[in-house]
């Protein structure tokens, strides 16, 4: 009966988890120090801060020091073996290389195993904490970037300032923080990456406050409230003063919107609810809200067809009868025609019957604009009425007054569209905007669809190469370990450290290989894939060739 050789495979394991640990040790504090430096020296951490950073690093690091340490451990434990005879004679003895590489191979399969378990699970977690270190203190953000003379950015706005003072909470309006910024220019692109909007101030007052999210999965968002004073503003239309210019910014926090802090179960679940990420939900928003915008020019048009009125209603109540004969779209603009006469006649009538005189507005001209925000993460769908050359008369009977314009704002119709397209998922929006628009979409949903469409098509491509990448670094550590194996009993005779660079080069083109992989699957989809796994099937390959070597000798 063959006797397994208990003593050299304790000894060569001993040997081995020792360098390899020991390696794993020093590497991975080196990289998590590395990691700790770049937010600490941009102001983004303090002291206390970046030594509790770099403890927290240590785990997501070990992703990258593991399969280097291991191929590195493996190399000089059976190199000082193959180099002191220990593995000739246990050749003499009648073992067969197999048997020799076999404490290799079970450390390769169990740090394969805490790989896996390491990158799918406890890597995203702390790197989930460790993106929210360096962000909970939006405040110091801001003032970091602003004195290091960089650009703040939300959404197509980049923002610049002199000097930054915190002026700390704020008691009355509740905001976290108050900032005064000095000497701003903000500079807002348009979707072609040309300069929309310049404006200049003399200082800003910034309030930021926190909106948590009621999903876990979904980021917090940080609301800027920004009010430019003794502002000039360059647009199309030419330079334009005022002595205030208000602007709200949301900045969702990055940190779950990449997928890199999401687990294998998180990432596993995600394409059946792609909606819980903020990327794609504010997206599914977005396009709601266009499809909502064209279904309420469609539906005021064939109430105005059929019953010569519609209804609207503004925030506090109040309803706003128009009669016209139609709608018709001028630019960005819904131009109400008259029914009968040169006039089209608006009734607005309180909240509720008895409490006021109902107002009665004849306009000559009345125009509807419906309205989204300028912020893709805080859209709201309202209609601004505008009338001008009206005469006013009110329900007791006075005398009609005339009046140069009036306008309305915050005007919804009295049957919203929008509820129900918000409570699609994207899955459905998409359909909806395909079936109820069929194969030309206008152009402003158009835009609106294919970024939704894209974004999705991105995230799945994006779980698709996340998965893969952690499967083809654990299964790299495996292939490590018996490739330094390998090559120190092929290269017995020379110096240790060009055994493992024999090793190493081939191991570092493979990771390599595993990141180009990745940004190829996320380019092309399924096909980057080869790139992908190739790496690691070459680096394969080679240990085969190379044990072919060993053996044959």
């Amino acid at each position: 009966m063959m006797r397994f050789p208990w003593t050299i495979w304790r000894y060569t394991s001993a040997e081995l988890w020792r360098l390899v640990l020991l390696t794993s040790a020093v590497v991975v504090v080196v990289i998590a120090f590395a990691a700790t430096i770049k937010p600490l020296a941009d102001g983004k951490l303090g002291a206390a801060e970046a030594l509790r950073l770099m403890f927290i690093a240590i785990v997501p690091m070990s992703q990258y020091a593991l399969p280097f340490a291991a191929g590195f451990g493996a190399t000089l434990a059976y190199h000082r073996l193959a180099a002191d005879n220990e593995l000739a004679a246990a050749r003499a003895s009648g073992l067969s290389h197999l048997m020799l590489l076999a404490p290799a191979a079970t450390a390769g399969l169990a740090l394969a195993l805490v790989m896996s378990l390491l990158s799918g699970q406890l890597a995203p977690r702390f790197l989930r904490s460790m993106e929210e270190l360096v962000t909970q203190d939006a405040a110091r953000m801001i003032v970091g970037t602003i004195e290091r003379g960089e650009a703040l950015v939300f959404n197509n706005w980049q923002i610049y300032a002199d000097r930054v003072d915190r002026l700390g909470p704020d008691p009355e309006g509740g905001a976290s923080e108050r900032l005064l910024l000095t000497r701003v220019a903000a500079v807002e692109a348009g979707d072609s990456g040309r300069v929309k909007t310049e404006v200049t101030a003399r200082q800003a007052m910034a309030w930021l406050d926190h909106v948590d999210a009621d999903d876990p999965l979904k980021p917090n968002l940080l609301r800027i409230s920004m009010r430019l004073q003794e502002s000039w503003v360059l647009t199309d239309q030419g330079f334009m003063y005022y002595d205030k210019v208000d602007e709200t910014f949301t900045a969702p926090g990055g940190l779950r919107d990449d997928v890199k802090f999401l687990t294998d179960d998180e990432l596993r679940a995600l394409p059946r609810d792609p909606d819980r990420l903020n990327v794609i939900s504010s997206r599914r928003r977005n396009l709601a809200y266009h499809l909502a915008r064209a279904e309420t020019l469609s539906s005021l048009r064939s109430e105005l067809a059929a019953q010569k009125r519609v209804r609207l209603e503004d925030s506090a109540g109040r309803a706003f009868i128009i009669r016209a004969a139609g709608l018709r779209q001028d630019g960005d603009d819904w131009v109400l025609t008259p029914t009968g006469g040169p006039q089209v006649e608006v009734e607005m009538r309180p909240v509720r019957e008895g409490d006021g005189p109902i107002t009665t507005m004849r306009a000559g001209d009345a125009r509807l604009q419906a309205d989204l925000g300028r912020d893709i993460n805080s859209r709201d769908l309202t209609l601004r009425l505008s009338l001008s050359d009206l005469a006013v008369s009110g329900s007791d009977g006075g005398p009609a007054t005339q009046a140069r314009a009036r306008e309305f704002s915050g005007l919804r119709p009295y049957m919203d569209p929008l509820p129900a397209l918000l409570d699609q998922s994207s899955a459905a929006l998409l359909g909806t905007a395909r079936a109820r628009l069929g194969g030309g979409l206008p152009g402003d949903i158009e835009g609106a669809y294919r970024d939704l469409s894209g974004r999705l098509l991105r995230l799945h491509r994006e779980i698709l190469a996340r998965r893969n990448e952690r499967w083809a670094m654990s299964a790299s550590v495996l292939v490590m370990v018996l490739t330094g194996a390998v090559t120190a009993i092929r290269l017995r005779g020379s110096l240790p450290l060009t055994v493992y660079l024999w090793s190493f080069f081939p191991a570092l083109l493979a990771v390599i290989s595993v990141n180009a992989g990745q940004e190829a699957v996320r380019s092309v989809g399924a096909v980057g894939l080869v790139m992908l796994w190739g790496g690691i099937a070459a680096l394969a390959v080679y240990a085969g060739v190379a044990y072919l070597g060993v053996r044959r000798h």
